[in-house]
C-alpha cells in the first residue's frame, strides 16, 4: 500500500473517530479523554489541551485537522516558544519542503490566552502550502490578501479569518448553556 493510501486511511480513521465521538460528548468529556493524534502531528504537552478542546468545539478546526491528518508527506511539530513575549508576533511556522515532497513544519506558538486562535491560524498556513500557494511570491506581487509582516514573514487574510473563526466557535460553545432552567 502506498504512503498516500496509508496516510489517507489513517486520517480517515481519526476523522471518523472524532465525528463519532464528538456529537455524543461535550468538550469537557473529550478533553478528559486524550485524543490519539497521528504520528505526523506532534503537539507539545502545553498545547495539547487546547488542540483537544478545539477538536471538541470547532467544526472549522476539525476540518483543518482532517485535511492535515490525511496529507501525505507532512510532519508538524507544534510547541510553545516563550521568547515570543518579547517579539512583535504571537505565532510562526517555519516550513521546509524537501525534493522528495516531504513538508516539515516547525510551528511555534507564543504564550497567552489566544493560543487556540493562533494554532488554527498556523494550521491554515499549512493548508495554504498543501494547496500549492507560494506565499512569498504572492506577497511580493502584492496579491490581495497576502502581505509581508516582520521582515520575510508572510501573512494572509485567509489564515487570519480561520483563526478568528475557530476562536469564535470556541467562545460560542463556552457561552452556550445546555440547561433549560438556570
Amino acid at each position: 500500500m502506498s504512503h498516500t493510501a496509508i496516510a489517507f486511511y489513517r486520517g480517515l480513521a481519526i476523522v471518523s473517530l472524532l465525528a463519532a465521538f464528538v456529537p455524543r460528548a461535550g468538550a469537557e468529556t473529550l478533553v478528559k479523554h486524550r485524543v490519539e493524534l497521528p504520528e505526523t502531528i506532534r503537539i507539545s504537552g502545553e498545547l495539547r489541551p487546547h488542540v483537544e478542546a478545539m477538536l471538541a468545539t470547532s467544526a472549522t478546526f476539525r476540518q483543518q485537522f482532517a485535511r492535515i491528518a490525511t496529507a501525505p508527506k507532512l510532519i508538524i511539530n507544534a510547541r510553545i516558544d516563550l521568547t515570543f513575549m518579547q517579539r512583535g508576533f504571537r505565532a510562526r511556522s517555519c516550513m521546509r519542503r524537501y525534493d522528495s515532497g516531504l513538508l516539515v513544519v516547525s510551528m511555534d506558538i507564543g504564550p497567552g490566552g489566544m493560543q487556540p486562535e493562533w494554532i488554527a491560524h498556523e494550521f491554515e498556513h499549512v493548508i495554504e502550502q498543501l494547496d500549492g500557494l507560494r506565499l512569498p511570491a504572492l506577497a511580493a506581487r502584492g496579491q490581495s490578501g497576502t502581505w509581508f509582516s516582520f521582515g520575510e514573514m508572510v501573512e494572509t487574510k485567509r489564515a487570519t479569518r480561520a483563526g478568528r473563526t475557530v476562536a469564535d466557535e470556541m467562545r460560542a460553545r463556552k457561552d452556550r448553556s445546555d440547561k433549560f432552567v438556570e
